[in-house]
């Protein structure tokens, strides 16, 4: 039996009118994570992020995120979907534990990730990962 939080079917990533696909896909282990994975619905290609991995990916309502998007650092929040540059472009924040960011480190480092607070984009169908800050203006 798959383990899976599903949110498809809610935000548009890739910008062609159509909602997108967004899971998290249990790992098995003795301590449950799970990773990210993302299907765009202008390709209909599996996108696996195994170096994203949480282990309470659970969506905040709306209100919750407003109340901590101010400060995402401070707060229990671990997974969010909103506009964090303000840009129009829907963005994913992912919270990783201690755990899972040093097991996985040296690839987010390669996708220059340095902090276990990540945002990713999606560009021309490409991820773009970067670190979340408190301090981006994006958030006033």
């Amino acid at each position: 039996m798959k383990q899976i939080h599903d949110y498809s079917k809610n935000w548009d990533f890739d910008l062609d009118g159509k909602a997108d696909q967004v899971y998290f896909i249990g790992t098995r282990g003795a301590h449950l994570y799970f990773f990210l994975r993302i299907v765009l619905s202008i390709d209909n290609v599996e996108r696996d992020f195994p170096f994203i991995q949480s282990d309470f990916p659970i969506l905040p309502t709306d209100e919750e995120l407003k109340k901590s998007e101010i400060n995402l650092i401070n707060s229990l929040t671990q997974f969010a979907v909103f506009d964090y540059d303000k840009d129009n472009i829907i963005d994913i924040f992912v919270r990783l534990d201690n755990s899972s960011f040093l097991s996985n480190k040296k690839i987010l480092r390669k996708h220059g990730v340095k902090s276990n607070y990540i945002i990713i984009t999606f560009r021309d169908r490409e991820a773009k990962f970067r670190d979340y800050s408190n301090n981006s203006s994006a958030l006033n």
